[in-house]
């Protein structure tokens, strides 16, 4: 027969020393004596070891190296720290990390150091010493959430998709990834303090690991025996996959999966002799030599790989070893799978390791692997955005690579971006345009929340250079300039981008520099919205014969109900509403038998000037809340027409949108004269101004669509005042239509990005569902109206409550979160835009068929899809909200409720059960106060029913501008 190989021989009849216990311990140290009554270190040596081998043997080891003697060479001001257990080696990871290459420990939030102790401290001071970090060579995609204090190196993994019901992709904190490589197609969650190494392959399932697990998948060589079948290893690898808690002691066998070892055996049904081999003494029995680590097999194709073992762990981890009838079937399930995988201890595990495949399989992950991931991402991106595919555009592998001092990934990633802008703006495509300048926004606030370890920094300052209004300008005008010229000025924006952000020292942009960039690229983004809502044309105004006036007090009076929301809102909103197409069902309503919204015009002799004024009064007797007044003397005067703050902003804008003058003669930098633009906008004779006053019976943010339906009021005040066309004489889908698309134009001037429901909702009465189509630009809605019975119309009106919460709503940031997460297509939110626009055709279906419990269930849906939009943490309901509805819920008090409008406050609607009605809610809300937060002391209760008169104008006399008549405000018809 053939010698046998050094390897075989070794193992055979090698003697096994090593190197602490049987080296180490045998060296003679300097000084080192022995008194007469104390043993020899030869005897010592021998006792401390017997067992391990014969005597005869360890003497001779002895003998050998105690020849030589143990020195220390000491590095002056060295530091050194001793990773003897996985627990040790996480703190190392963790706590030695920075979050970024900038970041000197000094504002890391996720760290704090009056919770750490000597040696996590000493770790911190070392670890940035060396110069670790958190990320390196990583590539993540799918919306997988992370915060700062988790480290992951050399690690690529893929979420494909989450099954329902089940909690959002996550990494916990305190966890280190390395060198994984997978595809996950349900879901992946991991818990905190994991230490995950190794892993790799495609799981067709969800991939859930508990907290404190340690998992290491290690490759075996092919040759290696495990008394298991044998495997065709021309098709397949086989690995161990070590599955332990990390604290789980491997000289021990106290604990496995931080659960009493005992228990475990016990609940797992295996005997001690399935565990260790029968050679091994009870005494000498250990986690290190005990066989319960799986082997799997991994297909060289791109099969799936089943994790049945580690299900079975995770089922332990969360059962607290509890029988029930339950239980037990579940345990007799995963056992009967779990039993048959072949396992091995860590001992055969050291053993049998391939590390030559193992090295390979690391270095070809992080030079090949990674790199070709994230090069082919970069298409992928670049192929759904220019193709308006409702897919997500993740970045968050540019996010980890910029918090590691990589610029060069987000310079390379821009540049895909900037390549699209400039493509789309020559050609006309603004839609395509106007989204990567919001993902551009959403990018940069990422990456500069991650700098700031997730404080929210707001109030950022803006410095508008003449460059950037100049080029702001060309790209908003529809008429002066053409699409080459636009997208130079896409050019200008991209340079002034870069010099913000990129530095010739090399040094990466602060948080508030990225905050800035991130708001000029959204106002490109709005820009780019602006010039798809009016499709790149002015509006053209035609002219018409107006209301007849004396001048002598005679008002053109137009007054609209409020709306409620029923379903679709926020599939309405620009963007969103051209992109993928919306439809919003939504109801016009009296509050406190009063239509809420007017805005008066009339003709001033001799003044020509515009003098403006917005008022609140109260809706009971029309007593004056306050006022803001506004005059214009010339064309500067309407310069701030942008800022939704500046007084009378909204009327501002609602005259330039019919045409007071071009939006290029607005600068308050040179000031026009203003009389013969206000001589050919009144079309009267002689010298004339225009006097006009909007008047809101509600509170501000209401949620009730109070802007837009107060801006086709001014609207239609105005234009029948001087006699602009508005309202086409056929009544089919395109009736009113142009007071529409002027209510949408003056929001995008005023810069709050409305969409189309809220004026809909006041300019028709009653029941009807707006729609708008995808890719329709520019943007173009229709209105199907319907006529409730009179007998649902009754009872409706009796179960519909109104109360206000006492708080605005917070449309204005909750509009910002929601625009960037479209702009990314998160899955959630493309998913739910789906159900919102699906969810408005069923709850007119609903209303119409008089099925008002399936209207109240409704209701309650389109809420839980509202929150969904405005993302966790946004503020959408507050605590007071959520509990009445969960309370009015569980008391079987009403069948549904929603905030009107975006949320975060503003009026609450709430549809009581059959048999019960507003007065009854009122009464045992405020016979239960306790059970709420206090802002419930704020709650007011009003009177609401269905108007079934829309936007509707007339002419009224009043002596003066402060006279006000409350009846002006009663439905007409």
């Amino acid at each position: 027969s053939p010698p046998p190989s050094m390897e075989q021989f070794a193992s055979e009849y090698g003697i096994r020393l090593e190197l602490y216990s049987h080296l180490m311990l045998a060296l003679s140290t300097a000084g080192a004596t022995t008194s007469s009554c104390q043993s020899s270190p030869r005897d010592l040596y021998i006792a401390k070891h017997k067992g391990d081998m014969d005597p005869s043997i360890l003497g001779q080891v002895f003998d050998v190296i105690h020849q030589y003697q143990l020195r220390v060479c000491v590095v002056p001001s060295a530091q050194f720290i001793h990773l003897g257990t996985t627990q040790e080696l996480l703190e190392f990871l963790i706590y030695g990390s920075r979050r970024h290459l900038q970041d000197d420990g000094n504002n890391d939030a996720s760290i704090s150091s009056t919770m750490m102790d000597k040696n996590q401290m000493r770790c911190t001071q070392f670890g940035r010493k060396i110069g670790l970090v958190r990320r390196s060579h990583t590539f993540l995609s799918g919306d997988i959430a992370t915060n700062g204090h988790t480290v992951i190196l050399n690690s690529q993994l893929r979420v494909m998709g989450k099954a329902e019901n089940t909690p959002p992709n996550s990494i916990g904190t305190g966890t280190v990834i390395e060198h994984v490589d997978v595809t996950v197609y349900k879901g992946l969650t991991i818990g905190t303090n994991c230490l995950i190494s190794g892993l790799r392959g495609l799981f067709q399932g969800r991939v859930v690991i508990p907290d404190g697990m340690c998992i290491h998948m290690i490759p075996l060589k092919e040759t290696a025996s495990t008394n298991t079948q044998r495997i065709d290893s021309k098709q397949r690898q086989r690995y161990a996959l070590i599955c332990l808690a990390v604290k789980d002691p491997i000289k021990a066998c106290s604990t496995l999966y931080s659960l009493p070892f005992h228990q475990v055996l016990e609940k797992s049904g295996m005997h001690v002799d399935d565990v260790w081999e029968k050679s091994i003494p009870p005494n000498k029995r250990q986690l290190w030599n005990a066989k319960i680590h799986p082997i799997v097999e991994l297909p060289k194709k791109d099969e799936h790989v089943v994790l049945d073992f580690l299900e079975w762990i995770n089922y332990l981890c969360n059962s607290n070893l509890v029988s029930t009838t339950k239980a037990v079937a579940k345990d007799l399930e995963w056992l009967s799978k779990c039993a048959l995988i072949p396992k091995l201890s860590l001992s055969q595990i050291g053993a049998m390791a391939d590390a030559t495949t193992e090295h390979s399989y690391r270095h070809t992950l992080m030079t090949e692997r990674i790199p070709l991931s994230i090069e082919t991402h970069k298409q992928e991106m670049e192929h759904l955005i220019l193709n308006r595919l409702h897919l997500p555009c993740d970045f968050s592998n540019v996010v980890d690579a910029y918090m590691n001092g990589n610029e060069e990934v987000l310079r390379s990633s821009l540049k895909i971006l900037d390549g699209i802008v400039m493509k789309t703006t020559k050609n006309g495509l603004f839609d395509i345009a106007g989204r990567c300048f919001m993902l551009m926004s959403s990018l940069f606030v990422d990456i500069a929340n991650s700098l700031s370890a997730g404080h929210d920094a707001n109030n950022i300052d803006l410095h508008f250079t003449t460059e950037f209004n100049s080029a702001i300008e060309v790209i908003r005008s529809t008429i002066d300039y053409d699409n080459v010229e636009k997208e130079r000025a896409c050019s200008t924006f991209l340079v002034m981008r870069d010099n913000a952000l990129f530095s010739d020292d090399e040094s990466l942009a602060s948080a508030r520099q990225l905050l800035q960039s991130a708001e000029y690229m959204e106002l490109v983004a709005h820009a780019m919205t602006e010039l798809c809502v009016s499709g790149g044309v002015d509006p053209v105004v035609e002219r018409c014969e107006g209301f007849s006036t004396n001048n002598n007090g005679e008002w053109v009076l137009s007054t609209a109900p409020a709306r409620i929301d029923l379903s679709g809102g926020w599939s309405d909103t620009p963007p969103i509403s051209f992109e993928h197409g919306g439809a919003v069902s939504s109801l016009a309503v009296t509050v406190d038998d009063r239509k809420p919204f007017s805005c008066r015009c009339r003709f001033v002799k001799g003044a020509p000037m515009v003098t403006m004024k917005t008022e609140s009064r109260d809706p009971n007797d029309g007593t004056l809340l306050y006022s803001t007044e506004s005059q214009c003397f010339t064309t500067a005067d309407f310069s701030d027409y942008r800022n939704p703050n500046a007084d009378c902003a909204l009327i501002k804008c609602a005259l330039l949108c019919l045409g007071l003058m071009p939006l290029n003669e607005v600068n308050a930098e040179d000031p026009r004269e203003f009389k013969p633009y206000l001589h050919e906008f009144c079309n009267r004779k002689g010298t004339v101004g225009l006097e006009i006053i909007s008047t809101s019976l509600l509170p501000r943010g209401s949620g009730m669509g109070g802007s837009s339906i107060l801006a086709a009021c001014i609207v239609s005040a105005i234009a029948n005042c001087v006699g602009i066309k508005l309202f086409d004489n056929e009544d089919g889908e395109n009736k009113q239509q142009l007071v529409i698309q002027a209510v949408l134009r003056v929001e995008q001037l005023l810069t709050t990005g409305g969409g189309w429901q809220d004026q809909i909702g006041g300019i028709f009465g009653g029941l009807k569902l707006g729609t708008s189509d995808a890719h329709v630009i520019p943007l173009r809605t229709r209105v199907k109206e319907f006529h409730l019975p009179p007998e649902i119309e009754i009872e409706l009106n009796n179960r519909l409550t109104l109360v206000f919460t006492g708080r605005p709503r917070l449309a204005k940031n909750i509009l910002q979160n929601v625009l960037r997460r479209w702009a990314r297509r998160s899955p959630e939110i493309v998913e739910t835009v789906k159900e919102l626009v699906q969810g408005a055709k069923e709850m007119t279906e609903s209303a119409q068929s008089g099925d008002l419990d399936r209207l109240g269930m409704c209701l309650g849906q389109y809420w839980e899809q509202k929150k969904k939009m405005a993302g966790k943490d946004s503020g959408v309901e507050p605590v007071v909200v959520e509990q009445v509805l969960s309370k009015l819920r569980n008391e079987r008090k009403i069948d549904g409720g929603t905030l009107c409008g975006a949320g975060g406050g503003g009026f609450l609607a709430l549809l009581a059960r059959k048999g019960r009605n507003s007065g009854d809610l009122q009464t045992w809300i405020e016979s239960h106060k306790g059970l709420f937060h206090a802002d419930v002391n704020l709650f007011s209760w009003h009177k609401c029913a269905v108007c079934n008169e829309g936007l509707a104008t007339q002419t009224v006399t009043s002596s003066n501008s402060d006279s006000f008549d409350i009846r002006w405000h009663n439905v007409t018809s």
